[in-house]
């Protein structure tokens, strides 16, 4: 069954469902390897992170990065799918690279900076 990618709008049979519950869709041609956010950190496919005071439920959370996705219409051109480290639950939405925190060193996992 065809189905119509969120960023490009090609209609094929490669377009998989990233979020359901949102109609978010990707093909292959939309799904990268890494990301950038404003401050030019990269990001990459299976890299832990953090978020920014994205959601009280999210504070202090450890993520790691499962898809990364080009979307134009977010600031850096790249919405990330993630997973919590602890339970596997898939975050109930993608987010902006600028949403991202991370994971350098221990400090950053103490303080949430």
């Amino acid at each position: 069954m065809k189905s119509i990618c969120s960023n490009c709008l090609t209609e094929s049979e490669d377009v998989f469902t990233v979020l359901p519950d949102k109609n978010y869709t990707a093909c292959k041609n939309c799904s990268v390897t890494y990301g950038k956010n404003r401050n030019g950190e990269t990001f990459l496919i299976d890299e832990r992170v953090m978020l920014k005071d994205f959601h009280l439920k999210t504070n202090g959370k450890i993520f790691i990065i499962k898809g990364i996705y080009i979307l134009g219409e977010c600031e850096s051109g790249r919405m990330i799918y993630l997973v919590e480290k602890e339970s596997g639950k898939p975050l109930k939405s993608v987010l902006d690279c600028n949403w991202l925190i991370k994971l350098t060193n221990n400090k950053n996992l103490h303080h949430g900076k």
